[in-house]
């Protein structure tokens, strides 16, 4: 039983024995099981519903388990590549690793800019509590010469 939420799980055919999909979860086995009634990749609901009509399920196979959701776009993309250098025709899309290598980069972009973000505020408010220490400076000296 996984420990983790955060899991790359494999769905097997229960006939052959083959890896057919790896996928990434962070709900667990549910993640995984979600593939048996509706999947996102229509070329694993054909397979689940040829399985079905043979009365069969696909097989899950937790690969790796996560101590952060962070480190599962790279973890399901070494599970992808690993499984098509060993010659197993997975049903992923495999476009779906460019995009998540792009989603990476926007995270990267985006994590970048919260820091410029943050260390130009950081620059307003001292600027702005500057300003404000003049102005009462100011005010002290006007009203101590009235």
């Amino acid at each position: 039983m996984p420990v983790s939420d955060n899991l790359i799980y494999a769905l097997r055919d229960p006939r052959t024995d083959d890896v057919c999909y790896v996928g990434k979860s962070t709900s667990g086995i549910a993640r995984a099981k979600s593939h048996f009634t509706h999947s996102h990749n229509l070329r694993v609901q054909d397979w689940v519903r040829e399985l079905r009509s043979e009365n069969l399920e696909p097989e899950i196979d937790i690969l790796e388990e996560c101590d952060s959701w962070h480190l599962l776009l790279a973890k399901e993309k070494f599970w992808i590549e690993h499984f098509l250098n060993v010659g197993t025709k997975l049903l992923n899309d495999i476009h779906a690793g460019r995009i998540q290598e792009k989603q990476i980069a926007l995270n990267n972009i985006e994590a970048a800019l919260e820091k410029k973000i943050e260390e130009y505020l950081r620059r307003i408010y001292c600027y702005i509590f500057y300003v404000l220490k003049l102005f009462l400076n100011t005010i002290e000296l006007y009203a101590s010469e009235i």
